[in-house]
C-alpha cells in the first residue's frame, strides 16, 4: 500500500495516501461550500440595496469560487500521485491558471455585465474571507 509521511510534532507518522486524500477532499469541499454560502448570503443581503447590486455581488462571489473549484479539480481530479514532484507541479501550474482565470473572470464580468465594481469586489472579498473562516472552523484533525 502506498504511504506518505506527514509532519507531526516531533514524531513522524506514516498514513495511507487514500486517507490523506479523503481528508483533503473533505476540507476542500467544506471550504468551497463556505465560500459559496458567504457569497450567496451577501448577495441576498444586498438585495436591500438593489437587484443590480445583488447580481454584481453574486458575480463577484462566483469570481472567488469558480477559480478555487478549478484548482481543487486540477489537484484532486486526477488519480492520486505519491510523487511529490507531480503533486507540486499540479499545484504550481494550477495556482498560476487560477490567477489567470480570476483575472479573466473579473474582465468578463466588468465588460459583459457592466457590473457594479463595489458589488463585485464585495462578493469576491466575501469568498476570500470565507476561505480563512472556513479554515478556522473546518476540522483539520488527523482523524477521518
Amino acid at each position: 500500500m502506498a504511504t506518505s509521511q506527514t509532519a507531526g510534532s516531533g514524531d513522524e507518522k506514516f498514513q495511507p495516501v487514500g486517507i490523506q486524500r479523503t481528508r483533503a477532499l473533505k476540507t476542500v469541499r467544506q471550504v468551497l461550500l463556505m465560500q459559496t454560502l458567504f457569497g450567496v448570503t451577501l448577495a441576498l443581503m444586498t438585495l436591500l440595496i438593489s437587484a443590480d447590486f445583488a447580481v454584481s455581488t453574486l458575480l463577484g462571489a462566483l469570481i472567488g469560487v469558480v477559480p478555487n473549484a478549478y484548482l481543487a479539480l486540477r489537484i484532486f481530479g486526477k488519480e492520486p500521485s505519491v510523487e511529490v514532484q507531480t503533486l507540486a507541479s499540479r499545484i504550481y501550474v494550477g495556482e498560476t491558471l487560477k490567477i489567470i482565470l480570476t483575472i479573466a473572470l473579473f474582465v468578463v464580468v466588468m465588460k459583459l455585465f457592466a457590473a457594479n465594481v463595489v458589488g463585485v469586489l464585495a462578493g469576491y472579498l466575501a469568498t476570500f474571507v470565507a476561505n480563512w473562516v472556513a479554515l478556522l472552523v473546518v476540522d483539520l484533525s488527523e482523524t477521518t
